[in-house]
């Protein structure tokens, strides 16, 4: 092989793997990022916590944030690369018009105010170190006091709507059936 490709995950993985055997092997690495949360664990050893343990040649990240990031937590900036995401690029040059006045009208509320939140799915499992997701529980807080705060403006206007948008892999109702 002359190169050897690969995605990143959090725990110890075929990606973790790939790297170990191919630095055997001397052959190089390249790994990409796609995602925004915890890319430094990405080539951490989480059992020993140890960082870098599986850190490749190079490093495709999407964004300069992510790259920070990584920087903070001592990967070399020379390994790091930021490249486009070619499924983002191609929804930001789709220019889609947006009838607001028409989406209100189709679903009945016409001379409202409306409030949409999308939501993101709760972390899934323990975090065997560190996690910069929120909590389940901080999650919760945020969705009291977003509800909290559309009551308060209903009890003075009644033209106020909150709509919500779950995420597709959200477990239905998991932080919304207490509301």
């Amino acid at each position: 092989y002359d190169l050897v490709l690969m995605g990143t995950n959090i725990g110890m993985g075929l990606e973790k793997k790939l790297t170990l055997a191919a630095r055997e092997k001397k052959l190089p690495t390249l790994a990409v990022i796609d995602h925004f949360w915890h890319p430094w664990q990405r080539f951490s050893c989480l059992e020993k916590r140890t960082y870098n343990q599986y850190l490749p040649d190079h490093i495709w990240v999407i964004s300069p944030r992510i790259k920070d990031i990584l920087v903070e937590y001592k990967v070399p900036a020379s390994k790091i690369s930021i490249v486009s995401h070619p499924y983002l690029n191609q929804l930001k040059a789709q220019k889609k018009e947006f009838d607001k006045n028409g989406i209100k009208e189709k679903y009945g509320f016409s001379g409202k105010q409306i409030i949409v939140y999308a939501s993101e799915p709760p972390p899934v499992g323990e975090s065997q170190w560190y996690s910069e997701e929120p909590s389940c529980k901080s999650i919760r807080a945020s969705i009291r006091l977003m509800v909290q705060a559309v009551n308060r403006i209903q009890s003075d206007r009644e033209d106020v709507i909150l709509l919500i948008k779950q995420h597709p892999t959200e477990v239905q109702g998991f932080m919304l059936d207490e509301y």
